[in-house]
């Protein structure tokens, strides 16, 4: 197939791809709980101090900050940066896999992220995850260049780009370790004298140094954002990758075990070893960490579309070598065809994933609901127990209480002058719930219940 043709297809995929994340994110206002974190960390970095949370990694709400000291500082602002991150890692995907594989690898790569629900999904949030994919690509691809033709040139790209994801989502740690393994696996005790491994570590720490510093002024150690969220938690062990993991590999993941036909003999057997180990890592760092969510599971896309790719195109080669009588004859007896066929059936297989996804989750749901009842009050007088999260999800109009979280006795509700309060809980706030029901309960009454379970219940306050 010519160049002409691969970059006709891949237009069509990108077009595609981008008009399904535009789809996605004109139907969805609702801001969560991150968003508005993300979102008041980036009017702190403008000199607003509204909330800033340390524990998080800086890059996506300083992007945001940059992106919106240009732009209009709003919910649809601010997810049109991400909806714009989100349509760049597709060219990204396809460019870099064509020059580590080939353009058919390049192409159904692409494919399969285009079409990708979860990709789709965080398109249009305010979150870690699209920056996680870009710089996940990146990185990935970049250091199996620099690897292979011992380019330092791209070796110190994957070490700024593993930074970038670090500092994008704390997760993205497990890719310095799976190229650190590779680098044992493949060099034994000579890795500690490959000058490639301290190329890509010291681009790395040179891009992290502000955050290192920073981190070890506040805290008196540079990694302690990384180590704090560590803790084996078996409650969300196993159970958690036997419900969330088939649904977000969908269809597509049965194209896998497919990559793993001929791969002795395959010219990109070590890229694709790669890919798998750097899985296995990231699955293991994942059950290591205390709070589990099935978007965690983005860090791998990348890595599972290549796998899937190479699955795919196993599959029509099988196909191509029995030589069947009749139609399937006719298509895979020219390769130009098979390939064309396989990108349809790989976007058949990601598409699929939609019918397949739970989504949106219940607690996004509950997070619906809450915003769109209390948009429905008066846009003043009003307050939150769990300020400054309810205060970005109404567009700010909360004020922040003037007294501390913990006391909510009545003179200090009533002394703040407003006429509704809010309180939300995820469940893990269930003795601050109580402590809030019992010392205001003289003052206050119950406008609405949203879940019947107290998480998200509206008072008015009775002056």
């Amino acid at each position: 197939m010519s160049r002409k043709k691969y970059f006709a297809l891949f237009a069509f995929v990108f077009l595609l791809g981008a008009s399904l994340r535009l789809l996605y994110f004109s139907n969805q206002w609702s801001i969560w709980w991150d968003e508005a974190v993300y979102m008041a960390m980036a009017e702190a970095y403008g000199g607003n101090n509204y909330f800033f949370e340390a524990f998080r990694p800086p890059l996506v709400p300083f992007t945001l900050f940059l992106w919106n000291s240009v732009f209009d500082y709003s919910l649809v602002s601010s997810r049109t940066f991400i909806l714009l991150l989100s349509v760049l890692s597709l060219p990204l995907v396809y460019v870099l896999t064509k020059r580590v594989m080939d353009e058919e690898a390049a192409l159904l790569s692409a494919s399969l992220l285009a079409l990708n629900a979860y990709s789709i999904l965080y398109s249009a949030r305010v979150l870690s995850e699209t920056h996680t994919i870009l710089f996940n690509v990146l990185a990935v691809a970049s250091f199996h260049m620099g690897y292979k033709n011992n380019s330092k040139g791209w070796l110190s790209v994957a070490g700024v780009a593993m930074a970038m994801g670090m500092m994008s989502k704390h997760l993205m740690a497990y890719l310095p370790i799976a190229v650190f393994l590779f680098f044992l696996a493949r060099r034994k005790l000579n890795a500690f004298r490959d000058r490639r491994l301290y190329i890509i570590i010291t681009s790395s720490l040179i891009a992290m140094s502000p955050w290192l510093v920073n981190n070890y002024l506040d805290y008196g150690n540079p990694f302690w954002p990384q180590l704090a969220n560590i803790g084996l938690s078996p409650p969300e062990g196993w159970s958690f990758y036997a419900s969330v993991l088939p649904q977000f590999l969908g269809p597509q993941g049965l194209l896998i075990p497919f990559a793993l036909v001929g791969l002795k003999k395959s010219k990109h057997a070590e890229f694709l070893k790669f890919n798998m180990l750097a899985i296995v890592v990231g699955l293991v760092i994942l059950h290591s960490v205390a709070h589990k969510e099935d978007r965690f599971l983005t860090i791998f896309t990348y890595s599972l579309a290549v796998l899937e790719a190479a699955g795919l195109m196993n599959l029509a080669n099988m196909v191509d070598q029995k030589r069947r009588k009749g139609i399937i004859k006719k298509i895979f007896h020219k390769s130009d065809y098979g390939k064309i066929v396989s990108i349809i059936v790989a976007s058949l297989f990601a598409l699929s994933f939609a019918f397949f996804s739970a989504l949106p989750r219940q607690y996004e749901d509950l997070f619906y609901r809450c915003t769109n009842e209390i948009n429905k009050l008066p846009k003043e007088k009003m307050s939150t127990t769990m300020s400054p999260y309810f205060s970005y999800f109404t567009k700010r109009f909360f004020e922040q209480l003037p007294w501390d979280e913990k006391d909510f006795s009545c003179p200090n509700l009533v002394k703040s002058g407003v006429n509704y309060t809010v309180y939300y809980s995820s469940g893990w706030y269930e003795s601050r719930e109580k402590a809030f029901l019992e010392q205001t309960k003289s003052c206050t009454t119950l406008v609405a219940n949203i879940t019947q379970n107290q998480k998200c219940l509206i008072f008015r306050v009775e002056k």
